[in-house]
């Protein structure tokens, strides 16, 4: 516990030294551009604050971000690379700053609602990437316009080393912070053509604006239009996989008899359905219980202590409920031994709260489940009076010895 205690103190010594870090590289690299006295020749006066329009699509981008479910993650799709487009065309490094802290910063803070370290970071590494795009886009640009060639491929590359940095130093964070990792290539390429794709749509809109603003409007409503489809189609996708995951659930604890593995499977199935990082099966074992729990190192077992078992019987006693610790729970009964707990906690994504959707999920879950404990207590006692019957068959009944 001690070493457990030394290392994650030594983990936040240095995310903190990162944040700081950041901090200090990103003031240095916007001190260093507003000294370069470039003046940004290429870039277009559109005549009114158009940084308030790239500071409200930041804020959107962080608001309104498509998670497309895989088995057990998700695909992450997020509009943040049209506003740092649009701000690269046509703003300078000041307002783009100024943009993306108010836009970002309000979202995080009003609307995610996230911690202060967490707040730090997001806004250093969003000041670092500023830097980084500005420096990258005028080396490439060089005199060209937002709408030549040369920009769209300065700004291409812009937009992907922004990528790469920010994913880059999010792994680092999470790898400090000791809450393991877990990456794919079918991940990373699925994010490099979101955002080759997000850049162009971004191009667009840049060619539209200088040559023909009048048709912005319109490509505006069948972008709103595509949000709400793909919108709907994470929907329908997240759906889909809970069904696939439940038939895999009904499937894989049908054929299960053992202890053990039954509750493996119980957790396992119950934490992939809801879309959480860790599931706990709270069940009574002598004077308190025991808590079996599933991350990503795999099944523990803990003690419990009676009045805290009691508590969280009390607290499902009227059905599936939400936890001050956003934990999602319900009651399950487990055959002559009395009532257990199902809880799953840690969203994969914490602007996803749990939904009414989830509460009839994990009812019907929590059911089936009781179903599953209940054959396996069944079949241990049926296994329990076989052994016995096999027994007094072989032995004798007053002396015990074998016939």
């Amino acid at each position: 516990m001690i070493e457990d205690a030394i290392s994650k103190r030594t983990g936040f010594q240095a995310l903190n030294l990162l944040i700081g870090g950041m901090w200090v590289i990103a003031a240095a690299l916007h001190i260093a551009i507003l000294l370069d006295g470039r003046s940004d020749e290429s870039q277009h006066d559109l005549h009114w604050p158009f940084w308030l329009v790239v500071a409200a699509l930041f804020a959107l981008s962080e608001m309104y971000v498509l998670h497309l479910p895989t088995l057990r993650s998700a695909h992450t799709y997020t509009f943040s690379d049209v506003p740092i487009v649009l701000a690269l065309a046509f703003l300078d490094p000041r307002d783009y700053l100024l943009a993306v802290m108010v836009g970002s910063g309000a979202a995080l803070v009003l609307h995610q609602r996230i911690p202060l370290p967490k707040l730090a970071f997001n806004l250093g590494l969003y000041a670092l990437q500023t830097a980084v795009a500005v420096i990258t886009y005028r080396a490439i640009s060089g005199s060209a316009q937002p709408g030549d060639l040369p920009a769209w491929l300065a700004t291409a590359v812009a937009v992907t080393a922004v990528s790469v940095l920010g994913a880059v130093l999010v792994l680092v964070v999470i790898k400090l912070a000791g809450d393991g990792s877990s990456t794919s290539i079918a991940r990373e390429a699925f994010e490099l053509v979101a955002t080759l794709a997000n850049t162009a749509l971004a191009l667009i809109f840049v060619v539209m604006l200088i040559e023909r603003p009048v048709v912005v409007p319109l490509l505006v409503i069948v972008l709103v239009i595509l949000l709400i489809a793909y919108r709907a189609y994470a929907d329908l996708a997240r759906r889909h996989k809970q069904t696939r995951l439940l038939y895999r659930f009904v499937a894989s604890t049908t054929t299960t008899t053992g202890g053990d593995e039954a509750l493996a499977s119980v957790l396992q199935e119950a934490r992939d359905l809801l879309g959480a990082g860790t599931a706990e099966l709270l069940l009574p074992l002598g004077d308190g219980g025991t808590r079996l729990v599933l991350d990503e190192a795999g099944v523990s077992e803990h003690a419990l202590a009676l009045d805290e078992f009691e508590r969280w019987c009390a607290m499902v006693s009227t059905g599936v409920t939400i936890t001050p610790d956003d934990e999602l729970a319900a009651g399950v009964a487990v055959g002559d031994s009395g009532a257990a707990v199902l809880k799953v906690g840690v969203r994969l994504f914490d602007s996803d709260p749990f939904t009414a959707d989830d509460l009839a999920l994990m009812s019907a879950l929590a059911g089936h489940a009781g179903g599953v404990l209940q054959r396996v207590d069944l079949v241990q006692r049926l296994r329990a009076q076989v052994a016995a019957r096999e027994y007094e068959a072989r032995h004798d009944p007053l002396t015990g010895l074998p016939n």
